[in-house]
């Protein structure tokens, strides 16, 4: 039989102990945390995908079934590493040991990581609106000869000013060479934009200024920097369209096949446009080829802004 002091001994060692564990487990649990939360946000990018919409309007688009489907995946994740803890905390030390080495070697180490989350976060952050459109694409605009003749993008002052401003705001020829020609579009919104004025057509008179003298003026309504917008894209290669809704026309621009929106998603609210769209979605329409066309109209700073009116009534591709 144990004696008194065996007893107590025993006693003391597990209170050790259980200070020990209490100690530890204060130390790894922010750092599972962390590992939960760093594993979970690139299988929610997989996930999402696959779960219905569940949209709550509060005075602004919220999606609940996003934040259910990452508190899901969390809590799951975090389980599964608590487990397994003594196991992810040796292949945590290990791998940062490795990226490490990679960093102070130029390869792929930290900064690489932290890039590629920062992609995973700005997909995550803000998905891309999807509103529907016409399946009959062809349908005409208002006053569509008026506006043809008024996209003057073969005019040397058009297209010297196109040319120009493609260059202004976003001349880095690496992002030229991995984004191509959208970088220049962008640039045009970004120059046309920042220094238009909306001024209102005489009373009663629907006046469509050409592109060349809305270029001298950079002010009119918005049939006018439908037209100058659109001729400016289209001097440069671009393909243009004009959208007629039921008080307002506004461009769109073909950016990218539905394939390769992602990498756009990241161009504009990661590389070009972060501080404009900032907390912000991305909307735009597909078309029947699959291809992606943002709204290039004035309603925000950044391509892909909210429509000023969702319903379409024609289009005009120039």
């Amino acid at each position: 039989m144990a004696s008194f002091d065996d007893v107590f001994k025993q006693m003391e060692r597990d209170t050790r102990r259980a200070r020990k564990d209490k100690k530890r487990n204060m130390l790894t649990s922010p750092i599972l945390l962390l590992v939960s939360v760093l594993i979970t946000i690139p299988l929610f990018v997989i996930i999402y995908r696959f779960v219905p919409d569940v949209i709550i309007d509060l005075g602004q688009r919220f999606r609940l079934d996003h934040v259910l489907t990452f508190a899901i995946i969390l809590l799951t994740v975090r389980l599964l590493v608590y487990l397994f803890r003594n196991l992810v905390l040796g292949g945590m030390i290990a791998l940062l040991m490795v990226l490490g080495a990679n960093e102070l070697r130029g390869g792929y180490g930290f900064s690489r990581i932290y890039v590629g989350y920062m992609d995973l976060v700005a997909h995550v952050q803000n998905t891309p609106v999807k509103l529907p459109f016409l399946q009959n694409a062809k349908m005409t605009v208002r006053n569509a000869a008026q506006i043809r003749q008024a996209v003057e993008y073969q005019n040397p002052v058009v297209r010297t000013f196109a040319v120009e401003a493609s260059q202004k705001h976003f001349n880095d020829p690496a992002l030229y060479r991995k984004y191509g020609r959208v970088v220049r579009y962008f640039s045009v919104f970004k120059e046309i934009n920042t220094n238009w004025t909306y001024v209102h057509d005489p009373q009663g008179e629907n006046y469509y200024a050409s592109a060349s003298e809305s270029v001298k003026l950079m002010a009119g309504d918005c049939d006018d920097h439908s037209t100058l917008m659109a001729a400016a894209i289209k001097a440069i290669g671009g393909e243009p369209r004009v959208v007629h809704t039921d008080r307002h026309l506004y461009p769109e621009v073909k950016v990218c096949h539905e394939d390769e929106f992602e990498e756009i998603i990241y161009l504009i609210k990661r590389k070009l446009f972060y501080k404009e769209a900032l907390g912000k979605n991305i909307y735009y329409h597909r078309d029947s080829d699959g291809y992606i066309w943002l709204n290039f109209d004035y309603t925000d700073r950044y391509p892909g802004a909210p429509f000023m009116e969702d319903s379409v009534l024609g289009i005009l591709h120039l």
